[in-house]
């Protein structure tokens, strides 16, 4: 990690990922469960840190700069691509509850939590719990 990579705090680095893939602000914004507003904050800060003129350089920048150096990144990046809700869902999903403990928990309907859970398997590029526990380790344990 260069010392540019460690002057990036944690929200800003998930913002470059995403910048990164060629994701816009709205998207972005959406997927981190913030505000456009904040998001475009962000990358006025990344395009004074990374010291880039446009939206094209600083993507550009975010590339070289960030390249997914270990797995726990690539899953920290996936991960924050969740919706707060697909989070919470996939958290508990990890620790081993059943859909119908995580609906009685999170009190919505067994059939919301099945969506958001599949939802969170498309975006995070699996396809069962089982891999849910073992590729991404850091969601166990961290739901609210």
């Amino acid at each position: 990690m260069d010392a540019l990579e460690t002057a990036l705090s944690r929200s800003e680095r998930v913002v470059a990922v995403n910048l990164a893939m060629g994701r816009q602000n709205k998207l972005i914004a959406y997927e981190l469960g913030i505000a456009e507003g904040t998001v475009a904050s962000f990358v006025a800060r990344l395009r004074r840190k990374l010291g880039v003129d446009s939206r094209a350089e600083l993507v550009r920048a975010c590339g070289r700069t960030l390249p997914p150096t270990e797995a726990g990144d690539d899953a920290a990046a996936a991960a924050a691509r969740l919706s707060p809700s697909e989070r919470t869902v996939a958290c508990l999903a990890a620790d081993g509850l059943s859909n119908a403990e995580i609906a009685e928990r999170c009190r919505r309907s067994r059939r919301t939590i099945e969506n958001e859970l599949a939802s969170a398997y498309r975006k995070l590029g699996i396809g069962s719990r089982g891999q849910l526990a073992s590729r991404f380790p850091g969601l166990a344990g961290s739901a609210g």
